[in-house]
C-alpha cells in the first residue's frame, strides 16, 4: 500500500499496471534484484520547479543521481519487499 492508503501497482515496461499481489513468484523476485542492483548503479532523479524565476519565466529542472537507501525509496523497493514478507515471511524476501 501507498502512503495515502492506496494499493500500490508495479508499472511494467509496456506501461501496463499490475497489483503487486498479482505479480508471479519468479517477477517479483526479478523485481527485487533488478531495484537492488539499480540503487547500487545509481538512479537519475529529476525535479521539476515550475515558475520559480518569476511569472513569465520558463520551469527549472534539477538532475540527481540517487544511491543506495535513497535510490531504493525512489524506487518503492520496500512496496515489493513487502510483499514477500507477506508471501514467504524473512525466508525469501530481497
Amino acid at each position: 500500500m501507498t502512503e495515502d492508503g492506496e494499493i500500490f501497482q508495479h508499472r511494467t515496461k509496456d506501461g501496463k499496471y499490475i497489483p503487486l499481489d498479482k505479480l508471479e513468484d519468479t517477477h517479483l523476485l526479478n523485481i527485487l534484484r533488478f531495484y537492488k542492483e539499480k540503487a547500487k548503479k545509481g538512479i537519475e532523479v529529476t525535479t521539476r520547479y515550475f515558475g520559480i524565476l518569476g511569472e513569465n519565466d520558463t520551469d527549472a529542472y534539477d538532475v540527481d543521481i540517487l544511491y543506495g537507501e535513497a535510490a531504493l525509496k525512489e524506487l518503492n523497493y520496500y512496496a515489493y519487499e513487502e510483499e514477500a514478507k507477506l508471501r514467504w515471511g524473512n525466508k525469501n524476501a530481497s
